[in-house]
């Protein structure tokens, strides 16, 4: 690594077409400025590493790699779905009641029909 002081104003050349300029010195930082053709990419480096990371995130999951968290977690594994609902919400910072509520609500509701009627044909609500 190459290390040269430059005061404000001064510049640096990287091979013969990119210039760094030195605009300002403060206390705790420096403000550059680059002069390069449009072809050359000038990037923070932490804009470069979100992008990495964003990208090996979006990579799909082997089944390998799914299994071993399965095994990891046996309990997921064993228990019904309404369970396993309950265990999401509750990581999330929900009551796991609430959800069997609402499972057992949506249960009601596919077991009959949306509007039942009475013996005189009229709709109750």
């Amino acid at each position: 690594m190459l290390v040269i002081r430059r005061h404000e104003g001064q510049t640096v050349l990287v091979g013969e077409d990119v210039e760094i300029l030195i605009i300002e010195c403060g206390d705790r930082r420096v403000k550059l400025g680059f002069r390069a053709p449009r072809q050359v990419a000038v990037t923070r480096g932490e804009v470069k590493l979100t992008k990495e990371q964003n990208l090996a995130a979006s990579q799909p999951v082997s089944p390998a790699a799914l299994s071993e968290v399965k095994r990891r977690l046996p309990v997921l594994g064993a228990i019904s779905r309404k369970e396993r609902a309950g265990v999401e919400v509750a990581a999330l910072g929900r009551s796991s009641r609430a959800v069997d509520t609402k499972v057992h609500v949506a249960a009601d509701k596919r077991a009959s029909p949306p509007h039942a009627t009475s013996s005189t044909g009229v709709g109750e609500p």
